[in-house]
């Protein structure tokens, strides 16, 4: 289910068309994958690498996820709006 806040668009780009969704909710990141890119390259490390990351940091109110999909139904960028936990600075 989307949420009422939901926005999306699609823009071209060379490589195929992408949709980009704001304020998604767990259920919803449940129905894509995330894309391998996200895994652990040579000299860098994803923040979040794994698809349940992003659906519990979706859970909390006042958090918005955005996520970038391909044509497959894959993440393949994603942005996440939250408040810090307390005990970080």
């Amino acid at each position: 289910m989307t949420s009422a806040l939901s926005i999306e668009a699609t823009l071209k780009t060379p490589l195929g068309d992408v949709c980009i969704r704001s304020f998604c909710g767990p259920a919803e990141i449940r129905r894509y994958t995330l894309d391998e890119q996200f895994g652990v390259a040579e000299d860098y490390k994803s923040l979040y690498s794994r698809r349940e990351s992003l659906e519990k940091i979706a859970e909390q109110s006042d958090a918005n996820i955005v996520l970038t999909l391909d044509a497959k139904g894959r993440i393949i960028g994603y942005g996440v709006l939250a408040d810090p936990d307390p005990n970080e600075r």
